[in-house]
């Protein structure tokens, strides 16, 4: 249930060094209230002590506020004092939410983070409990009794709400509802240690010398040594960990590594992944649902699990043929490697040979293609790219409050106004404590103000990518490069919103559809001529990635996109899988379930391994991570506009249209017909189809 409401936000100034030439937030502050917007930012730099003040006058606040709605008389209900109102009070709560998890996930300092956690725990319960407060229900009922002639954004989010309630069991029992109150506190308790125990991981790889004899330097100086002189690998660091796959000949090596990165959390998260699903197949059924997959899918674009495990299983039989090849041939490469004619390919050798291939077949070097990535060069260029399209400006700003150095603050404009739209910051390598992977995370939504404003939107960029050593900046993975455009997308969706409730804002939309938008960013990374903006060697400005090079960067997603798709949809099948089959009656064992499920779809994961241990969308996706695949079939049908387009991905007519018809609208109206007002015609699979499954 999406509830949100108002607040006060404090608009922090921070000292400014008289050599730091940045401009601060106060100045856009004031241009923001020429355009009747509302410039502010959380208050990040704070304690522990005054951080739990602030949890509990906020719970006090909605919960005063929420009392004083069920006292309304019937003359006074309608439809702005009770669901713009409910919008109103929520607000605050997500906002803290939001807060505090952005602390939990990036703040450098544990005892913050502990608390953070704690608090945050606080006001889930919280949370959980005031959306099941009969009262409420009651004066929802009397609105909906007197059938208000609502239209547009209205009508849909009264009609939201009226499902959230019912799906959350108000047409039951209150002793039905009780049950599944005490069981999404525990549920709540249980996801939270599960995310903790993957974050505070701290179990290491050492490697000697000799196990990584036919590495690059270049590669070994993204290691740290220890005082004996061995390498160390954090085997919850994507970067570090691929570059060992891709790269180690040494099979016992690559076997070692990824034994490892599939058992993160292993002893601590099975158990509680397990305990996870059972209550949430105990939730579902009270609610009358056959399992929670079907509970949880109801409410996205495919409403049902048959229609995703068809989905995904008539497309798994579709790469059944390049799949099968494309292992024939990595396999064919390891007998030539190891002249053992019966080799053959497991799931540890998969990245080492694809790489080997990409080098011999399509002459890509990744360590000579990174040194054209270098971070700065690459996010300020994206910026442009998309300044360009969008019809933006995004300025670097001073933060009032840095949690770690790197951390830099953006504005982001309309080019042609200067209307200020939001703000995001970027935290984007790893350290000890922080969140491990890469994404998007809310701060403040976007939203009409009780005054009539507008509040701009807040989001952080959280990434991992490689720091910089000694003798060069950050380097990027064309991998990386990708992984950025992508999670600029997110960025986008959310900063760009012009709904105006926050339940349906930026990227509060349908769980299959919310990655579209970002991977559709992916698309521009495979241009030249966009690539030519940014992508210039390190030493050597002049020296842009050749045409040739770039071509083959197409062949060869081409060339491997049966295993990997291949993988992704066993990970989706384990997922419904889970959130199907596993319920208090039946207590199979879930590693060994989903570890099946890899291994007749993909290939078989290390002997005593645990990937799910580590699998977080298990815990924020529950029954919906096909969502990346069904999404990008709806990506590569809007990527189609910009390809057919006389200006391609450089089209500012399109990207305008990209940015009033999807990004700006968020969920304030039906996500099919947003599609198909970019597309002008409803959406199919035929571009995905035909620019991928089919490519050879």
């Amino acid at each position: 249930m999406k509830l949100y409401f108002s607040m006060i936000l404090l608009l922090i100034f921070g000292c400014i060094d008289d050599n730091n030439t940045l401009p601060t937030i106060d100045k856009y502050h004031i241009e923001a209230n020429k355009f009747d917007k509302v410039l502010t930012i959380p208050e990040l730099n704070i304690s522990p002590e005054k951080l739990t003040v602030e949890t509990n006058k906020i719970i006090h606040c909605a919960d005063s506020a929420l009392n004083k709605l069920t006292l309304l008389k019937d003359e006074e209900i309608n439809f702005n004092s009770i669901i713009v109102e409910l919008e109103n009070i929520y607000y605050p709560t997500i906002l803290l939410s939001n807060k505090l998890e952005l602390i939990v996930n990036t703040n450098p300092n544990k005892s913050l983070r502990i608390i953070s956690e704690i608090l945050a725990e606080k006001l889930n319960e919280w949370s959980i409990k005031s959306g099941y407060r009969e009262d409420i229900y009651t004066v929802i009922k009397k609105l909906e009794k007197k059938n208000p002639k609502l239209i547009g954004e209205d009508k849909k989010l009264f009609i939201d709400y009226l499902i959230s309630y019912q799906r959350s069991g108000f047409e039951l029992s209150n002793e039905i509802r009780n049950k599944v109150i005490l069981l999404s506190l525990e549920l709540s308790q249980l996801t939270t240690q599960f995310y903790r125990n993957i974050r505070e991981y701290d179990s290491k790889i050492y490697l000697s010398k000799s196990d990584l004899v036919d590495l690059d330097v270049g590669v070994l100086d993204k290691f740290p040594l220890d005082k004996n002189g061995n390498y160390v690998i954090n085997p919850t660091l994507y970067f570090q960990t691929s570059l060992i796959m891709e790269n180690s000949s040494n099979e016992e090596v690559r076997e070692k590594v990824s034994l490892a990165s599939n058992s993160v959390a292993k002893n601590s998260n099975i158990a509680l992944l397990n305990s996870i699903i059972i209550k949430r197949s105990k939730i579902a059924k009270l609610l009358s649902y056959s399992s929670w997959a079907e509970y949880s899918i109801e409410s996205k674009m495919a409403k049902t699990p048959d229609k995703v495990k068809s989905f995904l299983m008539d497309l798994s039989s579709k790469l059944d043929l390049k799949f099968t090849n494309e292992i024939e041939i990595l396999r064919e490469m390891k007998v030539a490697e190891t002249s053992d004619e019966n080799a053959k390919i497991n799931s540890w050798d998969v990245n080492y040979y694809e790489n080997k291939l990409i080098n011999q077949q399509f002459n890509i070097n990744q360590e000579e293609l990174r040194k054209y990535f270098s971070y700065d060069r690459v996010l300020m260029g994206m910026f442009e790219v998309f300044e360009d399209i969008f019809g933006l400006s995004i300025t670097e700003i001073q933060p009032p409050f840095k949690w770690d150095e790197s951390v830099e603050l953006f504005l982001v404009c309309d080019a042609e106004s200067q209307n200020p739209l939001g703000l995001f910051y970027t935290d984007m390598f790893p350290r000890d404590g922080k969140y491990k992977h890469f994404a998007q995370f809310d701060l403040i939504s976007g939203r009409r103000l009780p005054n009539g404003q507008f509040q701009c939107p807040v989001a952080a960029l959280v990434c991992n990518f490689p720091p910089k050593v000694q003798n060069s900046p950050s380097l990027l993975y064309f991998e990386d490069v990708e992984t950025l455009f992508h999670e600029f997308g997110h960025v986008m969706h959310f900063i760009l919103t012009r709904a105006k409730y926050p339940s349906n804002s930026g990227t509060n939309v349908p769980g299959d559809f919310v990655e579209a938008p970002s991977q559709l960013l992916e698309n521009w990374v495979f241009d030249k001529e966009i690539l030519d903006r940014f992508a210039q060697h390190y030493l050597d400005d002049t020296k842009t990635i050749p045409q040739d090079i770039l071509d083959n960067l197409v062949r060869m997603k081409s060339a491997t996109i049966g295993t990997d798709y291949r993988s992704q949809i066993s990970y989706a099948l384990l997922d419904i899988a889970l959130h199907s089959e596993i319920s208090e009656e039946n207590h199979s064992n879930i590693n060994e379930l989903a570890n099946n499920i890899i291994s007749k779809y993909y290939l078989a994961l290390p002997e005593g391994s645990a990937f799910i241990a580590s699998f977080d969308h298990l815990i924020d996706y529950d029954a919906g991570y096909y969502g990346y695949i069904w999404s990008e079939v709806i990506s590569d049908d809007m990527a189609s506009i910009f390809q057919n387009s006389p200006k391609g991905y450089l089209d500012k007519e399109v990207g305008k249209k990209l940015r009033t018809e999807i990004y700006e609208v968020g969920d304030s109206r039906d996500i099919n017909k947003s599609i198909e007002e970019f597309l002008g015609r409803k959406w199919d699979s035929k571009s995905f189809i035909e620019g991928f499954i089919l490519s050879d």
